[in-house]
């Protein structure tokens, strides 16, 4: 059964104990790290963005996992299956980073020699502005906004076996874009494509995997259509994160799997225990990571392609062709 949280109130209590678990399509759900009654070094708190089509796409990232932080701008050329990465570890923010409470609230930024990003949120939009310059002498600056399309959205509060350990998360689909990105003195106009937010805050395990896959696009119909799919981490009974966007609205929907092939290049199978969802996804590009640091490590693909196939809302069956997105499996050991 899921829980549909419906009141303000805060993430926590005094004692450090989730007061509610469950999703909303409203982010009402108020964190404050000041509440989180565990170590701190276990407390995890990112910012991430992905704006693309078919032919390129771009995230960035600001994460404060206090041992370690990231400012990350990763550019993606498809058509070419090349990556320029310029991104920025650096050890032991310990929360001086200062992420944001609260989504599309607040100023968050990173600057080094070579890098910076910042994000600067005001109620339904942030403005994105970052310039890096990595190891292969290649320049980039962007200097984008993302403006919220509709109001429904995807919060989930999450609780591991551990009374103290949780996930809060907002995921915000159909963020319209406006402005540019440079790669060298290439110039990408963003002003017709959606980003999405995954804004994440929570005290995780040490070794776990999750499944996420997220699309934002038109359909034939002319309506807009996105996803947010994902499993694998939590104890999901009260809620999963599971949400289809049409038209401008969020709808709940039942647990998922993903069929992955064993090369992750061939087509995989997404499917609900209702049959309400029942899509294939066309990769065309895999973006592998392997990191192995003795006690931390990663291995993620993050695959971006199409969607196709369809799903149904209220007794609606609803055709999907070629809806550009990502899906991914990842596990962390962190």
């Amino acid at each position: 059964m899921q829980h549909e949280m419906r009141y303000p109130h805060h993430l926590h209590n005094h004692r450090g104990r989730l007061i509610e678990a469950g999703y909303s399509l409203r982010p009402m759900i108020m964190y404050h790290s000041q509440l989180v009654k565990t170590s701190r070094v276990r407390l995890k708190e990112w910012d991430y963005f992905f704006i693309g089509n078919k032919d390129y796409g771009l995230s960035l990232t600001l994460a404060d996992n206090r041992y370690m932080g990231v400012s990350g701008i990763q550019f993606f050329d498809f058509n070419q299956q090349k990556k320029e990465d310029f991104t920025t570890f650096f050890m032991f923010p310990r929360g001086r980073l200062g992420m944001p409470h609260q989504s599309f609230d607040g100023h968050v930024s990173f600057q080094n020699k070579t890098t910076k990003v910042d994000f600067d949120y005001e109620f339904n939009h942030v403005r994105i502005q970052a310039y890096g310059l990595n190891q292969n002498h290649v320049n980039i600056q962007v200097d984008i906004t993302l403006e919220k399309s509709y109001e429904d959205m995807m919060a989930i509060v999450i609780p591991f076996k551990k009374p103290k350990q949780f996930y809060y998360n907002q995921k915000f689909n159909h963020l319209k874009a406006k402005g540019y990105f440079m790669i060298d003195d290439k110039r990408y106009d963003v002003s017709d494509l959606y980003g999405v937010l995954d804004w994440g805050r929570g005290v995780w395990p040490y070794d776990n995997t999750w499944y996420w896959s997220s699309a934002s696009g038109t359909l034939s119909n002319g309506k807009i259509f996105g996803l947010n799919l994902g499993y694998g981490f939590g104890d999901t009974s009260q809620a999963t994160e599971n949400m289809i966007y049409y038209g401008g609205k969020g709808y709940k929907m039942d647990d998922i799997t993903f069929d992955i092939p064993e090369d992750y290049i061939s087509t995989w199978q997404i499917h609900d225990t209702k049959k309400n969802i029942q899509l294939t996804f066309e990769p065309i590009y895999d973006h592998q990571t392997k990191i192995n640091y003795v006690i931390l490590g990663q291995d993620a693909h993050q695959v971006f392609g199409v969607f196709k196939g369809f799903v149904v809302i209220n007794d609606e069956k609803i055709q999907v062709d070629n809806i550009f997105g990502f899906a991914e499996k990842v596990r962390n050991r962190w």
